[in-house]
């Protein structure tokens, strides 16, 4: 709904609102008034995580709030988060998520930082099942927001989650699965 690495095909001669073909990242201050206006759709919900965009957009949030007040604009609101923020306040449904310190990832550089480089990060508290790859973090109704998203795709029957869901015989049931399979492929 941001349009960066999209070229308008539109039907008018020119866009409503600016599209960012050569935008690498996402262009998240265009989000919140192109899903106001429903532009160039509408959604029926959003999942938020890892984000509080009313705190780090400050120069949007009077507008971001009416946005994410309003039903048309976003029908559905849910956001996945450890710790409450500006923008969860508004949400649906507020989903408990693990601390930095209880989750796997990896994080891509700016483009300005020529020099490379391959972060990881895994769990350093909790528990961890071998046999189940099920991970819990210290909060015991906490689940990382890969977890979370794997358990909605499978809930709503969306491809490529679950069994061979990552291709044959690469099952995507568990965060570790994804996590597990990403960094073994060298992404």
């Amino acid at each position: 709904i941001d349009r960066h690495l999209v070229t308008y095909q539109g039907k008018k001669p020119t866009a409503t609102r600016p599209w960012y073909p050569w935008v690498i990242r996402d262009t998240a201050p265009e989000a919140w008034p192109s899903m106001k206006i429903g532009y160039p759709y509408r959604i029926k919900a959003l999942i938020n995580f890892y984000n509080d965009p009313a705190y780090t957009l400050p120069f949007n949030q009077p507008m971001m709030n009416e946005v994410m007040k309003d039903l048309r604009a976003i029908p559905l609101f849910i956001t996945i988060t450890a710790f409450m923020g500006e923008t969860d306040m508004y949400a649906d449904y507020i989903l408990p998520d693990t601390s930095y310190l209880e989750r796997w990832g990896t994080y891509t550089s700016y483009p300005t930082i020529l020099t490379r480089m391959a972060p990881l990060r895994q769990p350093v508290v909790g528990t961890f099942d071998p046999k189940t790859r099920e991970y819990r973090g210290i909060h015991p109704d906490a689940r990382t927001a890969e977890y979370i998203l794997i358990m909605l795709g499978k809930k709503l029957g969306l491809p490529n989650v679950g069994k061979d869901g990552m291709g044959p015989g690469k099952d995507l049931d568990t965060a570790y699965d994804y996590w597990n399979e990403y960094f073994s492929t060298g992404e």
